[in-house]
C-alpha cells in the first residue's frame, strides 16, 4: 500500500535465475541485449482530464525511460529494483488498485521479443492531508470554517 506522494518502504525487485545468455539464440548470444520492463497494466482506468491526457495514479523512476515504457537493465547475479511512486491527483478518490506489469525485453538485432514476468498489484490510497486557507487582503473575508 501506498499513499498519494510517497513511494513504499522498499522498491519492487527481482532478480533472473536463469543466465541472460541463455535466453538468446546461439549465433547472436554477443548482439542480444535483455531488460526488464514495466508498465501499467489497468490505465485504461485512470482518471481522464478534460484534454483526454490521463492522470496516472503511479508513475515509475527508471534510468531509461521514454514515453512508452520504462526499462531497467539485466546484469546477471544483480537483482532488478523498479521504484514506484503514486502520483497526487488532489482528487478524493479512496483507494485504488493497479497492476503493475513486469515483462522481459529480449532485443536480437531489430527484433524485440517480450515475455510476461509478473503482475504485481499495488494500492494507491488518498495523501493524509490538512488543508489550510489564508487571505492576504480584505480582513473582513470568512472562511469555510467561519473564521
Amino acid at each position: 500500500m501506498i499513499y498519494e506522494g510517497q513511494r513504499p518502504d522498499k522498491p519492487l525487485r527481482g532478480r533472473l535465475l536463469v543466465p541472460p545468455r541463455l535466453f538468446c539464440p546461439a549465433d547472436s548470444r554477443d548482439t542480444c541485449h535483455l531488460s526488464i520492463v514495466a508498465s501499467l497494466d489497468t490505465a485504461s482506468r485512470e482518471t481522464k482530464c478534460l484534454d483526454g491526457s490521463t492522470m496516472q495514479q503511479l508513475m515509475f523512476r527508471s534510468p531509461q525511460t521514454n514515453r512508452s515504457l520504462c526499462s531497467y537493465p539485466v546484469q546477471w547475479g544483480r537483482d532488478v529494483e523498479i521504484e514506484i511512486e503514486a502520483t497526487v491527483d488532489m482528487i478524493k478518490d479512496g483507494k485504488k488498485t493497479r497492476t503493475v506489469q513486469i515483462q522481459l525485453m529480449i532485443v536480437v538485432g531489430s527484433t524485440t521479443r517480450l515475455f510476461d514476468v509478473a503482475r504485481i498489484p499495488v494500492e494507491i490510497r488518498d495523501a493524509k492531508s490538512v488543508g489550510m486557507c489564508k487571505s492576504i487582503n480584505d480582513p473582513h473575508i470568512t472562511t469555510f470554517d467561519k473564521r
